[in-house]
């Protein structure tokens, strides 16, 4: 039978897991074994001790071919508890264990906690964004909103909480004078230095990442839900925008072809801009079957009777508080460049609430279904009139 050298029952890992320790090593115990680091317990002598008196204990350590390292030497002071009883890896091994459980321990509770799943205390809730503000709603948590900004107009109950003013300019006195646990706050809030205030003073504040997609919007939903502890509404209203996206889906395959759609984005007649490539309203032209009629720039440029000919638009799609800005469909007919158009000729002016149509929030199917319908002709309950199809 094979004996085992002392070297090989002194050795121990390097790791802090315990060894796996028989008397009668396999070959998978003894490759173990010469991997081991060569380790000399050396203790240095004292004033009160000789040469004679220093302890010494060497483990070997093997390469894989076999040859030998020069061993590592550890050295330790001589003491009366040295002298006496030299200090081996066996002595070390439960010192290393209970490191390893104060470092393992430390770790956990200095860890972040999991992305979207971070305790947090959500009694005063501000929220900075329309559809932030309108998520939180969705979820049921809208008791515990005690501010909104401008943009957060849905639903009714947010337009009854105190303002802080709109969410790009927000003022930090306002909002600090609201008291808040939490402020969540929309991609794009700022400047960035009201920001900084806000964690100065100790509130916790989240931005909401704000990207203006199907995935972007369930993302959104799943981030709030997840600081609110709210996970299972999430899902609920992930699941009917789905159900809604499915049906905008169904009436595509049933339209007869693919409209070219000219958004243009108004503030009165003086302040008329058109949507280029890029852009949030591109997405929503794209969900619900039809293609931009610019295509030449992205994001917006001021508009021109020049481009908008040029475009030759089947549909020109606004949000209502710009059409009402410019005096509906009347005002817009004359908007330079407009009549002159497939849309002007016809008075196919499709108008949609600014949060809905642009907010990428919970109503995103809703939103995607109704623009659907609109945008086809032969899919409207109603026929087209002179004035613009409104939701």
């Amino acid at each position: 039978m094979a004996t085992t050298s002392s070297a090989q029952r002194r050795a121990t890992p390097s790791s802090c897991a315990p060894p796996t320790a028989s008397r009668t090593p396999s070959s998978a115990s003894s490759a173990t074994t010469r991997a081991l680091p060569k380790i000399r317990l050396r203790a240095a002598p004292s004033r009160a001790t000789t040469p004679s008196s220093t302890c010494s204990r060497t483990t070997a350590r093997a390469s894989s071919s076999g040859d030998m390292h020069p061993p590592h030497t550890l050295h330790i002071p001589s003491s009366p508890m040295t002298s006496r009883c030299p200090l081996t890896p066996q002595h070390l091994l439960p010192i290393a264990k209970r490191l390893c459980l104060l470092l393992a321990v430390g770790g956990l509770l200095g860890a972040p906690a999991a992305h979207g799943q971070s305790p947090a205390d959500t009694s005063r809730i501000v929220t900075l964004g329309g559809s932030v503000t309108e998520i939180v709603y969705a979820l049921g948590a809208g008791d515990q909103v005690v501010g909104v900004d401008a943009s957060s107009v849905h639903p009714d109950a947010a337009t009854e909480t105190p303002s802080v003013g709109y969410f790009r300019q927000v003022p930090a006195e306002g909002v600090l004078s609201l008291d808040p646990s939490l402020i969540l706050a929309l991609d794009g809030t700022g400047p960035p230095a009201v920001l900084d205030q806000f964690r100065s003073a100790g509130v916790r504040t989240v931005l909401v990442p704000d990207t203006s997609s199907v995935a972007g919007a369930k993302r959104k939903i799943r981030r709030i839900a997840g600081l609110l502890g709210r996970e299972a509404r999430a899902d609920s209203l992930i699941r009917d925008m789905e159900e809604d996206l499915e049906a905008a889906r169904a009436l595509r395959r049933r339209a007869e072809s693919t409209p070219e759609v000219l958004f243009v984005y108004a503030r009165g007649s003086g302040s008329m801009s058109v949507a280029g490539t890029g852009s949030s309203a591109e997405a929503m032209i794209e969900l619900a079957g039809g293609e931009n009629a610019i295509t030449g720039f992205e994001g917006f440029k001021p508009m021109s009777a020049e481009a908008v000919v040029g475009a030759e638009p089947d549909v020109i799609l606004m949000l209502t508080r710009g059409l009402e800005s410019i005096g509906g469909v009347e005002g817009l007919m004359e908007q330079p460049g407009i009549p002159l158009t497939p849309a002007g000729e016809n008075r196919r002016v499709v108008a949609m609430d600014d949060l809905l149509l642009l907010g990428f929030g919970p109503r995103l199917g809703t939103a995607v279904k109704g623009l659907t319908e609109k945008l086809n002709p032969a899919l409207e309950s109603t026929a087209p009139s002179s004035s613009a199809s409104q939701q």
